[in-house]
């Protein structure tokens, strides 16, 4: 019999109650891996805005601020093995 194989890294996103975007990585291996993205936010079911504010959410609840992203959500960064990172992006509103 063969082995199974499945991609090294996972990722999904998806809309918050908020109207915030969630984007996950889940890395399966045991070594670090380096990833990116760019997101276009209008082809993501997302609140409309000319600006992301970012933040970096860790399982434990911590959560790094990143800045805000005009006009597109980029990323790139490393995953440990078998960890994953959680990604917010959070329409920047003007009041």
């Amino acid at each position: 019999k063969e082995p199974f194989k499945v991609p090294a890294l996972h990722s999904g996103v998806f809309k918050a109650t908020d109207g915030s975007l969630g984007v996950f990585i889940v890395n399966v291996t045991e070594k670090p891996l380096r990833f990116g993205f760019e997101l276009t936010p209008d082809r993501y079911p997302l609140v409309k805005s000319k600006a992301y504010r970012l933040a970096l959410l860790s399982a434990s609840g911590r959560r790094k601020e990143l800045g805000v992203q005009k006009g597109k959500i980029a990323f790139d960064s490393q995953v440990a093995g078998h960890d994953l990172i959680f990604l917010k992006a959070t329409p920047v509103t003007e009041d």
